[in-house]
């Protein structure tokens, strides 16, 4: 049911409204009758087609004659800093402002049951593959994450059931409240990943991660419930002697999945609920890491009052996440596949499955340190091990190398250097168009090329399809 006391403001402005998240915030409001219009630095595909399409009015750049005629609030984006022009016109002019988080709890999930899904990895795809869940076996759930469903075509979807699944990010709200943006989100129950260090320019060590997840699992009410991974050592370590009702699953949890098949482009395994058989399940999805976000997924499922069919027809017919292991096409026999991944777990799993599903093809892997973390180097020592299972390994300059000092800089060539002293075929390629250049004159027929990025990568894959086409 829609909250009938929500009384949404007629005209809402977005600051960073390019955003995956906020982007998917603006399509919500829009749905709901209200005028929104906004702004940000730059406009990039697919979020300005997006945009576009709900004819919303987008300012590029950042100005005070953005903000005529003054809205009736501002929803500011945590990629907005406490100088930005229109921010001093905001206070200047004492416009009534929000962080994204806290809009999307004050207008969308009052009088709703929240499932929080959280962790450093598999958020998206297990926020996604829950709704789907959900709204397949006729729930009729609320859904919002911070990528692009497959089988909603979109980040979000309003329902009218109970139930209200939302992907909670660790990463600060926005400048004026710098605690993350799971803590507005009061969840019932949680669906905790994995927990490792991640977003080096927020948090200063693991500690301080470990606190962050330590605060939201302490914000669950005592008839709340946690699934959580029981491979991740942090997790299970956050989750011991708990109050609330958890259950781990994973590696040494209550949940674990069995017999795992591979064939015809499919994967078929067994889950296990305390060593007992729960069902047998088939889908459409490569790699151990899916599966296991899948235990997840049916974890909460089960908790909820979903059948063992409802769950399995759900399972069958999820497809997945755009940017998350996407088939982008196959030109001149080669595979294109875009990725979102760019902590050095993600990418040695990323690369991990693709060849356990593709083992007679050479894999090249093509990556772009573009996170906060990933152009640091913090993970200098990681990324080598990462990358082994790759044939062939290509890794582009760092995304905008003069924002940060030198001393604390990934060096990318390091890596390369590192993989090529273990015999391995790895390149170095400050530009996309070099990078494209050396696949297009050297990828054979049959091979398979992984995009792994966290952004837009300089439009690779289409220059790729262009120059293979």
């Amino acid at each position: 049911m829609q909250n009938k006391q929500v009384e949404f403001p007629g005209d809402i402005y977005l600051m960073g409204i390019a955003g995956v998240g906020m982007g998917n915030l603006a399509g919500m409001l829009k749905s709901r009758g209200v005028n929104v219009r906004g702004s940000d630095k730059q406009l990039y595909p697919p979020m300005k087609e997006y945009l576009e399409g709900l004819k919303i009015d987008t300012k590029i750049g950042f100005s005070p004659e953005n903000l005529l005629p003054a809205p009736d609030i501002i929803i500011v984006g945590n990629v907005i800093s406490r100088d930005n022009p229109e921010v001093q016109e905001m206070r200047r002019r004492g416009i009534p402002f929000l962080s994204m988080a806290e809009a999307i709890r004050r207008f969308f999930l009052m009088e709703r049951e929240v499932v929080v899904v959280a962790g450093t990895h598999g958020k998206t795809t297990s926020t996604a593959m829950l709704g789907w869940l959900l709204a397949s076996a006729g729930r009729d759930p609320s859904v919002f994450l911070g990528g692009v469903s497959r089988n909603f075509n979109s980040g979000f979807r309003l329902g009218k059931g109970k139930y209200f699944v939302i992907e909670g990010d660790e990463y600060d709200t926005a400048f004026f409240d710098k605690g993350p943006k799971f803590l507005h989100y009061n969840p019932e129950n949680l669906l905790l990943t994995t927990v490792e260090f991640d977003h080096g320019d927020i948090y200063e060590s693991l500690d301080d991660v470990k606190n962050a997840f330590k605060k939201l699992i302490e914000i669950l009410p005592n008839n709340g419930y946690i699934a959580y991974g029981g491979y991740s050592p942090v997790a299970v370590e956050l989750l011991k002697d708990c109050r609330i009702s958890s259950e781990g699953f994973g590696d040494n949890g209550l949940w674990q999945a069995d017999d795992i098949k591979i064939e015809n482009s499919s994967a078929e395994f067994t889950v296990l609920k305390d060593k007992k058989i729960f069902g047998r399940f088939r889908w459409k999805l490569i790699g151990n890491h899916n599966i296991t976000n899948c235990l997840g997924a049916i974890a909460i499922a089960d908790r909820i009052g979903l059948s063992v069919k409802e769950i399995a027809a759900g399972i069958e017919s999820f497809r997945g996440v755009k940017r998350r292991q996407e088939i982008a096409g196959e030109y001149r026999g080669i595979l294109l596949i875009d990725d979102f991944a760019h902590h050095p777990t993600e990418v040695r799993e990323t690369i991990s499955a693709v060849k356990l599903f593709y083992p007679e093809r050479r894999l090249w892997a093509v990556f772009e340190p573009r996170s906060n973390t990933s152009r640091r180097n913090y993970f200098q020592k990681d990324y080598p091990s990462s990358f082994k299972k790759a044939d062939i390994t290509v890794i582009s300059g760092i995304y905008n190398p003069d924002a940060l000092a030198n001393g604390i800089r990934l060096n990318p060539q390091k890596i390369v250097k590192d993989l090529c002293s273990e015999a391995k075929d790895a390149f170095y390629k400050e530009s996309v168009n070099e990078i494209v250049d050396l696949i297009a004159d050297n990828a054979l027929k049959g091979d398979i090329v992984l995009i792994m990025s966290n952004g837009s990568f300089g439009d690779i894959v289409n220059k790729l399809k262009n120059a293979l086409g």
